[in-house]
């Protein structure tokens, strides 16, 4: 405490209180002294000194009733006191006179008194001779002081024992003090500690937040060397921060980033100010990034700029996400274009094929025969051009098995070498081992034979090779690299197919749109041959990665998930419709449910030819009604999924609750796989695509029947 209370007192205020203490020690010391050899002197009868002594001891008296700071008086061996200073006086409150042959314990506490105290303190001082004591004393007004005193024995030359002599002053304030600046002393030192514990609290915070913070961050000093680096900084420059930490950008970057970086981080310590960019960074795997990095001085308390922090977000999720929200509800409008076109433009188709089979069916005149199969052919072109929409969006798989795409581009080589241009080179590096895929094969045939006819159409009249390579490929985070806007790939085991040429190759302008429908840049053409390889890629869970320049040529290359085996048997080639038996009517009904007049039309007379008899309705509920009114011979019913007010559906869900078990073939435009899940559990017996042939549509309905 003794750094504490120098706080508090001055120098000159310590010195005076030392000062004072030595002159009344002093003069008790003096006062005893005369005292002593006093005693001495009658002992030896010397009374010729007596009168020296006396003046001696007057002289001492004198000087200690000048101390006004101490208390010092003297006492006879009980205790009672027979000397009194003014210091006492002032200190206690008691004159002389109430003083003098009082016993000293009445300036002692009653618990004191009662606890024998004062008797105890005389027993201590005639054994040692001196004792030092603080304590709680009373004044005569009754108030307490903590007063500090000095009680020493003295005796004759005998060893007599003659009195005790105190010497007390009063250390309330001082010790009050001395509490105080504990106090405060405890006080701070608390707060040190709280504040310490805060500090190392908010350390930790901050490394945590270092360390497992989503964003990558470094700090870099003034001469642009890296100081420090999270995890995730490591993670985005491929590197440990061992080989990063006290190296310049130039030994961390390729060169050209290395530049572009240096100069930013230059601009903003020359400016002080922050700088936000967006950058892209391949990591160690070869994968793009994108990131949005924020760049800024690092200051000190005084203002002074001492470094550089970069804090880098990683976007290219963010990125991948708004590209596939884009996509998809690009998919999505295509989805309702192509649904409604599925069901207007089928529906016509199969208007039209239908009368134009009853046309031949009837005995068209010889001279119309050909006219009539030319506008068949046409309908079957309109089909496929429908079918490419369907596959752009997602929905043409129809067959999926597994297929080892060596052999199905092998099988395709003499097909594919007809269809490109005499000048072009077809060479095929394919995979020693069979490769397997989950895949519809003639959807696989279709994305083969454009990619190639692309290909070839690319080197035009000049003389060029087109390569078709398969391969086998473990994707791992490059995985993003191949995904489809809408989706995006797993890492993971792939098969590839790639269809490279040393054409004209394309512009980025152009290759950002190639994918995209109605996009061409042909004379003539749809614009549907990439969208509809986009289309089918993406149905079967695949991805597209696609590398040109202008005069150097394009790769296709399209990674499909591996397929664990076995390979599946191939399909049986399609056969035609076995034609309905020509013996005699059919027993029962049939409700034919469109809502086309013209797809109804159609199929009664179909149905009629084969003397079916039929009932018609215009949507889900007149047929409901229908059926309602005629379920005892209405012994199949043919709906179409579309239509309005209550389509296929819906109707066929609430025939099932009403419990009808009456058969039901659907029909759409869609394909059978696309929709028949949707029908699980409601006892569907058949399924006919339109548009459909008559024969067809007779010998399903006479089956059905039949059975």
């Amino acid at each position: 405490m003794a750094g504490a209370s120098g706080t508090l007192f001055s120098p000159e205020v310590r010195l005076g209180a030392l000062v004072g203490l030595m002159g009344a020690l002093l003069a008790f010391s003096l006062l005893l002294l005369a005292r002593r050899q006093r005693d001495q002197a009658e002992r030896q009868g010397r009374p010729q000194a007596g009168g020296h002594l006396k003046e001696t001891e007057d002289r001492f008296r004198t000087l200690v009733a000048g101390i006004r700071d101490y208390a010092i008086f003297m006492m006879d061996p009980q205790g009672r006191i027979t000397t009194w200073n003014p210091g006492a006086e002032r200190l206690t409150g008691y004159t002389e006179s109430e003083a003098l042959g009082q016993h000293f314990s009445r300036f002692f506490p009653e618990e004191e008194v009662a606890a024998g105290r004062p008797a105890e303190i005389l027993r201590e001082v005639a054994e040692k001779g001196r004792l030092e004591d603080e304590a709680w004393r009373v004044r005569k007004d009754g108030t307490r002081f903590l007063a500090n005193g000095i009680f020493t024995a003295f005796h004759d030359a005998r060893g007599v024992l003659q009195g005790f002599a105190k010497i007390t002053r009063d250390v309330t304030e001082q010790r009050a003090t001395q509490a105080a600046l504990q106090n405060l002393a405890e006080t701070l030192e608390e707060k040190v500690q709280a504040q310490v514990h805060e500090l190392r609290e908010s350390e930790a915070r901050l490394q945590g937040f270092f360390r497992h913070s989503p964003a990558a961050i470094a700090f870099k000093g003034l001469d642009l060397r890296f100081l420090l680096l999270n995890p995730r900084m490591e993670a985005a420059l491929g590197r440990p921060a061992r080989e990063i930490v006290g190296r310049t950008n130039a030994e961390v970057f390729p060169p050209g980033t290395a530049e572009h970086i240096e100069a930013l981080d230059r601009e903003v310590l020359r400016s002080r100010q922050d700088l936000q960019t967006e950058e892209q960074v391949c990591d160690a795997q070869g994968a793009t990034h994108h990131f949005i990095t924020n760049l800024f001085p690092l200051e000190d308390t005084t203002g002074q700029c001492w470094g550089l922090g970069v804090i880098a977000t990683d976007i290219t999720e963010r990125l991948l996400a708004n590209q596939a929200l884009l996509q998809t509800q690009k998919l999505e409008s295509l989805g309702v274009l192509a649904g409604g076109i599925a069901h207007d433009f089928n529906n016509l188709l199969a208007a039209m094929r239908g009368n134009v089979e009853l046309a031949l069916m009837e005995g068209a005149p010889a001279a119309a025969r050909p006219h009539l199969e030319t506008v068949l052919n046409l309908m079957s072109k309109a089909s496929d051009l429908l079918r490419q929409m369907l596959a752009y969006a997602g929905r043409g798989k129809a067959l999926v098995t597994v297929v080892d795409l060596n052999q199905l581009v092998g099988d395709m080589a003499e097909l594919l070498a007809t269809s490109i241009s005499k000048k072009a080179l077809l060479c095929r590096d394919l995979h020693p081992e069979p490769l397997l895929v989950e895949a519809d094969p003639s959807q696989l045939q279709q994305v083969v034979m454009n990619l190639v006819i692309n290909a070839s159409e690319a080197i035009g009249e000049q003389s060029g090779t087109i390569t078709l390579r398969t391969r086998r490929e473990d994707l791992g985070p490059n995985a993003r690299d191949y995904a489809l806007a809408g989706q995006c790939l797993d890492p993971g085991r792939y098969v590839s197919l790639e269809v490279s040429d040393d054409g004209a190759g394309m512009s980025p302008e152009v290759l950002r749109k190639i994918f995209d429908p109605f996009f061409t840049t042909k004379f003539a053409g749809r614009g549907l041959g990439l969208a509809a390889i986009h289309g089918i890629v993406r149905g079967h869970r695949g991805g597209i990665r696609v590398l040109s320049e202008p005069g150097r040529g394009s790769a296709f290359k399209l990674v499909f998930p591996a397929a664990a085996g076995p390979m599946s048997p191939l399909p049986p080639e399609p056969r035609a419709p076995e034609p309905a038996p020509e013996a005699g009517p059919l027993d029962g009904m049939v409700l034919v449910v469109d809502d086309e007049a013209a797809i109804r039309g159609m199929a009664v007379k179909a149905l009629a030819r084969r003397s079916i008899a039929t009932l018609q309705a215009r949507d889900g509920r007149e047929a409901l009604r229908m059926f309602e009114q005629n379920q005892d011979r209405v012994r199949l019913i043919l709906m179409d999924l579309t239509m309005p007010n209550l389509d296929g559906e819906e109707t066929l869900r609430e025939l099932r609750r009403r419990g009808a078990t009456v058969p039901v073939i659907l029909s759409s435009g869609f394909n059978e796989a696309d929709i028949l899940g949707r029908f699980e559990g409601l006892g569907l017996a058949g399924f006919i695509k339109k548009p459909f042939g008559l024969a067809e549509l007779v010998a399903l309905v006479s089956r059905t029947l039949s059975g």
